[in-house]
């Protein structure tokens, strides 16, 4: 964009109230003292807030800059930046003009990472603020991520780290026979598989000026150290933020975020809180059973009315294909297997087909062959029902659906409760005036800082959420087009359909649910709707 770009946005974020117009002059001056684009001075200044701000972008981005969106979209210089390197901060290297690099950001909080990228690429690096959702996009299309063994990396869901699986090969090592040259997953797995040893729940890695001292701390309050070489702390940092997804920088603190550990079958919560100190920041790490309150779907459905109704009404010919879509690392075994105990008890199924996973069209078509004459259910790993339905489409199986073959595809989340012992109100209408409609509760909207309640009782306490795609919904849709899901789900919202997002939020507004976790599908994901 040109300087003349740049104003047009500068006077159209004031023209929507989220820029004042003394703030715009502000950093239109800092942008001719050194350079750069509005939307990056804005934020750096703090002159915007980051969501509403991604909101706004995501809605005009391609307007505004069609050329590097299109570059976004369908190309970025991969060959500029690692992999690790583009995943970790959130960044893609649109193009390379002469000696200047555009590089799309979702932040300007670290300045310091401007001139380190200068450093590594001999370039002027001419930051672009972009949405994250956008950014995660281009990521997981163009950034191969660097097979590491035991990591399994998902583009929506929880990561893994494996601790140990025979069948694959993998055990812990033990702490002191590592090599300073291993990597930080691997440091990170024996570490953990150490505190499991010592039945701990909570791991404290805190680097000091010539080492990092580890504190293994259980629940009585006894607590056991050791150290680790100070040469280790980058790696196992990078490691922590890449499996729990915190941003690596960020005006939010502490920074959190959760992965999953994979113990012999067993699956824990690894939550993961940093904070900042003198010699870099601290991480803790605590290890925790996934909780569910309710006991079959049909009190988990207790709060969605409407989603229940409209998912016995699809399901009355008895008949068709059911999918239940939820990304890894959100209990869909354990939501399919309540689902098909409701379909025998609310609707009358007696002996329906049941696939645990989808995977291949092929198995699809089957699937939707035999749901001619009688009721089949299936698992889908996708993110949700939007995504669930895009991939059908693009699997020319639009025609079964087209025959009402498809009585519907229900989402699921899991996401953490909120804690009425540290939880603290945010007030987001204020931060985020679009999502004022959607904040309407009692007690408002709340984020748990962490207390001994909620991380010290060994168990995370999860809430299900749901939408419902109809099939009949699906039906009137237009044949495969290069549409993407997030534009499909803002359509079919504005129509009346129910989403994720939209029934999290409620959720949230009612207490009921971090706010957090809708927000990370809205800002990070791009699933919310308008």
């Amino acid at each position: 964009m040109g300087v003349r770009d740049r104003r047009l946005l500068g006077e159209m974020l004031v023209e929507s109230g989220l820029v004042g117009r003394s703030d715009l002059e502000t950093a239109l001056a800092e942008q001719r003292r050194r350079g750069g684009r509005i939307g990056f001075q804005l934020m750096r200044l703090g002159k915007v807030a980051p969501g509403p701000l991604y909101l706004f972008l995501e809605e005009h981005f391609a307007t505004l800059t069609p050329d590097l969106a299109e570059i976004l979209r369908t190309g970025p210089r991969v060959d500029l930046l690692p992999a690790r390197m583009a995943h970790y901060y959130r960044m893609v290297p649109l193009r390379q003009d002469g000696r200047k690099l555009v590089l799309a950001v979702t932040t300007a909080d670290d300045p310091s990472l401007i001139s380190a990228l200068e450093e590594l690429t001999d370039l002027t690096v001419d930051p672009l603020i972009c949405p994250p959702c956008l950014i995660r996009e281009a990521l997981e299309r163009f950034f191969e991520w660097e097979e590491e063994r035991g990591v399994c990396r998902n583009a929506v869901g929880e990561n893994v780290l494996i601790l140990s699986d025979q069948a694959q090969g993998i055990t812990p090592r033990a702490l002191d026979s590592l090599e300073e040259t291993d990597t930080g997953s691997e440091w990170l797995r024996s570490v953990v598989a150490e505190a499991i040893l010592r039945r701990s729940r909570e791991i404290l890695l805190e680097p000091l000026e010539e080492e990092i001292r580890v504190a293994f701390r259980r629940s009585e309050g006894e607590e056991s150290l050791r150290t680790l070489p100070r040469s280790l702390q980058g790696g196992i940092a990078l490691a922590l933020g890449q499996l729990s997804r915190m941003e690596p920088r960020g005006r939010t603190v502490p920074r959190e975020g959760r992965f999953h550990l994979r113990h012999d079958g067993r699956t824990l919560a690894a939550v993961v809180t940093a904070l900042p100190g003198l010699q870099g920041d601290a991480h803790r790490l605590s290890l925790l059973e996934e909780r569910i309150q309710q006991k079959n779907l049909s009190e988990m459905l207790e709060g969605y009315p409407g989603i229940r109704e409209a998912l016995q009404r699809a399901l009355c010919e008895k008949k068709g294909l059911l999918l239940l879509a939820a990304p890894e690392g959100h209990h869909r075994k354990r939501i399919l297997a309540d689902l098909v105990g409701f379909l025998r008890e609310r609707c009358g199924a007696e002996d329906p087909i049941v696939a645990p996973e989808v995977r291949t069209a092929m198995e699809a078509s089957d699937l939707f062959q035999a749901a001619g004459d009688r009721l089949a259910v299936a698992g889908i790993q996708k993110a949700d029902a939007f995504d669930s339905l895009d991939w059908l489409l693009q699997s020319d199986l639009l025609p079964p659906i087209r025959a009402g073959r498809l009585c519907g595809i229900l989402g699921a989340r899991l996401f953490e409760r909120s804690c009425e012992h540290c939880r603290r109100r945010l007030d987001l209408a204020a931060e985020i005036p679009s999502l004022a409609r959607m904040l309407e509760g009692p007690d408002g909207c709340h984020a748990n800082v962490g207390c001994r309640v909620c991380r010290g009782a060994g168990a995370l306490e999860l809430e299900p959420v749901f939408e419902f795609l109809p099939g009949t919904v699906a039906r009137a849709l237009e044949p495969p087009s290069p549409k993407a899901s997030r534009e499909r789900r803002r359509e079919l919202a504005r129509a009346g359909v129910k989403t994720l997002f939209s029934t999290a939020m409620a959720r949230a507004a009612a207490g009921e649910v971090d706010v957090r976790e809708p927000l990370r599908l809205l800002f990070h994901e791009g699933r919310g709707a308008a």
